[in-house]
């Protein structure tokens, strides 16, 4: 088991605060049509990432960074200082849209 803690091993979590103003105005935009999974349920906030966070520093220490994806959305609860890195989804778009521009160029 040693190996684990030299790993080089990091998690990625996706998050979206389902009850925020903001973020459902954005969402209201980009519903693609009505038969679309929009319910309420699919964003809703089971209050259980708090323990995640705990049970990945008890029983995975072995994590290198997590790297937390949201719509620039951050639990005010949440230590960002350490391990946990905030990833907007916006970037990620971008780079995929960037991605998809080089390769339609080659």
């Amino acid at each position: 088991m040693d190996y684990l803690y030299n790993s080089d091993i990091d998690f990625v979590i996706l998050w979206v605060d389902g009850n925020d103003r903001k973020w459902l105005q954005k969402k209201a935009q980009y519903v693609p049509n009505l038969t679309a999974d929009v319910s309420k349920e699919r964003y809703r906030d089971w209050d259980n990432l708090k323990y995640w966070f705990r049970g990945v520093a008890k029983y995975a220490p072995w994590v290198r960074k997590i790297h937390f994806v949201t719509d620039e959305q951050v639990p005010e609860w949440l230590n960002t200082e350490i391990r946990i890195f905030i990833v907007s989804i916006i970037r990620i778009i971008f780079l995929k849209m960037y991605c998809r521009c080089l390769i339609l160029m080659l």
